[in-house]
């Protein structure tokens, strides 16, 4: 995953007291170089042959699930600001990706970097750092960063009479693992139902009357990654523009939302039990190294991966 980059403003995304956990839908679509099979006709050594490649050109996947973050409530929450000198707010991406055939339901489960913050034009900080008034703190920005990490299997395909094992990948054929990063603006809104604690690195907090922390309700924008890929003969038909020979990665871009869904949000295990029922399926995949506490495999597809039970955080 692309190193994080440091944010300097406070992060004041949180839930009403009720909610330990926001359950936000999530939604992207994104063009990347999308591979098929060509037999090809070219020039070896003066002679004229033909052989079977893995060919690439854009096309548009579109990504679906659920975004769960921990919630700030007042002085008690996890989630109370993205500090420069520590790192994103953790939180988890259910995504799976439409149009999926072969491995169904295929929900991968990656722990994900969230930060946010809110403005707005007729709001302004006083010397104490508080808002001149809070409920006009009506906009938001969002930064997501994830990585969805190499689920390979290789799947045997028939092309004319040939029998040959492609990689497959969560993307489909040929690719491998990728990050995505997100950044956007939405809305947010203001419940003052208790308490805001305001974080020092010095001192002991500070303790604002009457306000609870900002809730982010929609934000929507840009995102880009990077993708490996495995080609037939493992090189892709992707090039180097310099040394003009096969690499092993392509950017990708799109675009992204995400919407909050009070029904679904809760306690941990309750919302990810909401995302399991949503999204039909009763395991998550993910990689074991980020996900420890998982000991056993399960059987399925991709094998480099690990399942991760719907009731194990």
């Amino acid at each position: 995953m692309k190193k994080l980059v440091t944010m300097s403003l406070a992060l004041i995304v949180g839930a009403a007291v009720t909610a330990q956990t926001l359950v936000y839908d999530y939604k992207a679509s994104i063009k990347m170089a999308t591979g098929a099979i060509k037999q090809l006709k070219y020039t070896e050594s003066s002679a004229k042959v033909s052989g079977y490649f893995d060919t690439y050109s854009v096309k548009s996947h579109s990504l679906a699930g659920y975004l769960l973050v921990d919630a700030c409530s007042g002085c008690n929450g996890e989630m109370v600001q993205s500090d420069p000198e520590d790192v994103y707010n953790d939180a988890w991406l259910y995504v799976a990706r439409k149009g999926e055939k072969l491995v169904k339901p295929a929900v991968m489960r990656v722990p994900a970097g969230f930060a946010a913050g809110g403005f707005g034009p007729n709001v302004g900080a006083k010397e104490n750092g508080t808002p001149t008034d809070v409920k006009k703190i009506t906009d938001a920005w969002g930064y997501l960063v994830y990585s969805i990490p190499y689920a390979g299997m290789t799947k045997t395909i028939t092309v004319k009479k040939m029998s040959e094992d492609v990689n497959y990948g969560f993307m489909g054929y040929f690719t491998g693992a990728g990050w995505l990063e997100a950044a956007g603006f939405g809305k947010l809104s203001t419940d003052v139902v208790e308490d805001l604690c305001i974080p020092s690195i010095c001192d002991d907090p500070e303790i604002i009357s009457g306000y609870s922390c900002l809730q982010v309700k929609t934000l929507n924008g840009a995102v880009v990654g990077m993708f490996d890929y495995y080609g037939l003969c493992w090189d892709p038909g992707i090039f180097d523009i310099c040394t003009v020979h096969s690499i092993l990665e392509a950017s990708v871009y799109g675009n992204w939302s995400i919407k909050l869904n009070k029904k679904m949000s809760g306690s941990f295990e309750v919302a990810e039990s909401n995302v399991a029922k949503k999204m039909n399926t009763g395991f998550f995949y993910g990689d074991p190294e980020l996900v420890p506490e998982v000991t056993a495999y399960e059987t399925y597809p991709w094998a480099n991966s690990s399942a991760v039970s719907a009731s194990d955080k």
